[in-house]
């Protein structure tokens, strides 16, 4: 006999051990601020197993998580057309050059790698079936891919709610649906046949690819990155890199970055940033990163730390410089420039994922020379994101604008997060704040920690992400 479970409670220790179980099985990190969420979701297997402790047991016990488990600690949250600025970038720029590339064979392949609820690889389908009359008699494959059976099941059903189509046209609804109770809309088979769906846990993927996944033209996984910890999440993409073709192309989530590699190219277009693969007789491209800070795009290293310049003091009654003032004015240079260079020793370790040695390195700066540093705070909140700790990432960046008032990245970036886990108030309030003040600097003028980033260009980007959080919010 089962026995209910009000309330389940998990100690700090337990917690730590039933994610890094998740981790190590699935390649899934859990953040601290599930765990309320966690206990939720874990109350009907503990009540299986009898006790919480049983249930770590069995999972210690086992070189596999349990479907169902894993169904229950997967997320979903997905909708037709989510992000409203990469299908603009297909329909413009990316499927017109694959339809140029692939003239002779007439064939296509896409793959949608952590596809939820279908959403995605069906959008993707609307897409070329509405706007590409002329792939009319190609071999078209469309492969959409998730580690949640209980997903992929809805995804073949291809049965959806309201709620999955904030923002798309009545007449896109009209013409691919029918509707078939109040609310209730059912994909015509024309395209729901045109995706097929099978069960993958990407954190295998280092060590194994079927062969139907390589080969692709086109690679999206959006928003399923940020799930995994830092290193895996660049491994992964070095195995899209190889699964995609020469001049082909990968789109990931706003809210993801990760450090690029030597054959793809980041391209901004409609808002938004994509990676292309270089062809074979394009020269060797310098190993290229993008900002840790996601959504920003390449960055230039050397500008992503801006010295603070330090004002010569002023001395009563207006006095002349003197000896003592220019002594003191020396010293405030010096102690800056040399934090100028730690703190590019910092972003160098968060980059290599030497997290530990940067965390450590910015705890002493801030006891010392970087105590009323706001970079010291944003580089701290770089390493917590990394770390998937997204509460003391938001703290680090609170501080950091509690000094600076007008950083804008610590806004933008302040935004990204809080999108990424669901405060939707805090995060309007960053990308609102980010263009407030970007549309006060001159379009053309570099941000401070924007790694070359103009005012123009991340006024465009949060004003997006703006539009797309009216849509999540219904």
């Amino acid at each position: 006999m089962i026995t209910p479970i009000s309330k389940l409670t998990i100690t700090d220790l337990q917690f730590d051990r039933i994610r890094e179980l998740v981790q190590q099985r699935t390649g899934l990190t859990i953040s601290s601020s599930r765990k309320r969420d966690l206990a939720k979701r874990l109350t009907p297997f503990v009540q299986k197993a009898h006790s919480i402790e049983k249930l770590i047991s069995q999972l210690e016990k086992s070189p596999i998580i349990d479907q169902s488990l894993v169904n229950a600690l997967t997320i979903g949250e997905s909708y037709f057309f989510r992000n409203h600025p990469h299908f603009l970038a297909l329909k413009n720029d990316i499927i017109p050059r694959l339809i140029e590339k692939n003239m002779s064979t007439r064939r296509l392949r896409i793959w949608s790698a952590g596809c939820s609820t279908g959403e995605e690889p069906y959008s993707v389908a609307i897409l070329l079936e509405r706007d590409f009359p002329q792939l009319l008699g190609w071999d078209i494959s469309i492969l959409a891919s998730d580690i949640n059976t209980h997903f992929l099941q809805k995804a073949q059903t291809a049965h959806y709610t309201q709620w999955s189509f904030r923002g798309v046209d009545d007449a896109t609804i009209k013409r691919y649906f029918k509707q078939t109770g109040k609310n209730e809309y059912q994909l015509l088979n024309s395209i729901r046949n045109r995706v097929s769906f099978f069960r993958l846990n990407l954190s295998t993927l280092p060590s194994h690819v079927e062969p139907m996944y390589q080969n692709c033209d086109l690679v999206l996984c959006r928003n399923v990155l940020i799930y995994f910890p830092t290193k895996l999440a660049t491994r992964i993409c070095e195995v899209f890199s190889n699964c995609i073709t020469e001049d082909g192309y990968l789109l990931l989530g706003h809210s993801e970055a990760f450090p690029s590699l030597k054959d793809l190219k980041t391209v901004y277009s409609h808002a938004t940033y994509y990676y292309h693969k270089k062809t074979a007789n394009e020269p060797e491209r310098a190993l290229s990163r993008i900002s840790l800070v996601p959504g920003l795009g390449p960055y230039d290293p050397e500008k992503m730390i801006m010295p603070v310049h330090y004002e010569t003091p002023a001395f009563a009654g207006g006095s002349p410089r003197t000896a003592v003032s220019d002594t003191f004015t020396a010293m405030f240079q010096t102690e800056s420039t040399v934090l100028d260079e730690d703190l590019k020793r910092v972003r160098d370790l968060s980059m290599e994922g030497e997290l530990t040695k940067a965390s450590e390195m910015l705890q002493k700066l801030e006891r010392s020379a970087g105590k009323l540093d706001f970079r010291v705070y944003f580089l701290k909140a770089l390493v917590a994101d990394q770390q998937n700790e997204p509460e003391e990432a938001l703290a680090h960046l609170k501080q950091a604008i509690f000094i600076n008032k007008e950083f804008v990245i610590g806004h933008y970036y302040q935004g990204v997060i809080a999108e990424r886990f669901g405060d939707l108030r805090t995060a309007r309030r960053g990308y609102r704040n980010t263009c407030q003040l970007a549309e006060n600097m001159r379009p053309d003028v570099e941000i401070n920690e924007g790694g070359g980033i103009r005012a123009g260009r991340l006024m465009e980007i949060a004003t997006e992400r703006l539009k797309e959080l009216e849509l999540q919010n219904g």
